[in-house]
């Protein structure tokens, strides 16, 4: 009996050892911005999805571009509407930014008439 107690205090160390590890610790980084692989797409928005985040709603645009479809990973709602920005269906727009497989691109620019709205730094860092 005396063992088994032994082997439940030291389970029980451990999981609170665990609880106190920071949350960055466990998290899984993200994919790493490289800015070598910037691309220019110019398109047209063709639906504007909004996601609940533990951050607040984030913003992501269809988007079509030389006959191909892309999501495209525009930010928080929140900066759009402190930068007075917002997206509709059929708008012409220009993306800088870099693509994470065939159809998901991650943007650092857009560009709607002659607003410029950057949203990353180059090293991918949010503005």
């Amino acid at each position: 009996m005396n063992h088994r107690r032994i082997i439940l205090a030291s389970l029980l160390s451990g999981l609170a050892l665990c609880a106190q590890a920071p949350a960055a610790a466990l998290a899984t980084p993200g994919p790493q911005y490289d800015s070598s692989r910037e691309v220019v797409l110019e398109g047209v928005v063709t639906g504007v999805k909004v996601t609940n985040r533990s951050a607040g709603p984030f913003v992501t645009l269809l988007f079509s571009a030389g006959g191909r479809d892309y999501e495209v990973l525009a930010g928080s709602a929140a900066k759009l509407k402190q930068n007075q920005v917002a997206f509709a269906k059929d708008d012409a727009i220009t993306v800088v930014g870099i693509p994470l497989g065939n159809t998901l691109f991650v943007a650092r620019a857009i560009t709607k008439v002659d607003l410029v709205l950057t949203l990353l730094d180059p090293n991918g860092q949010p503005l």
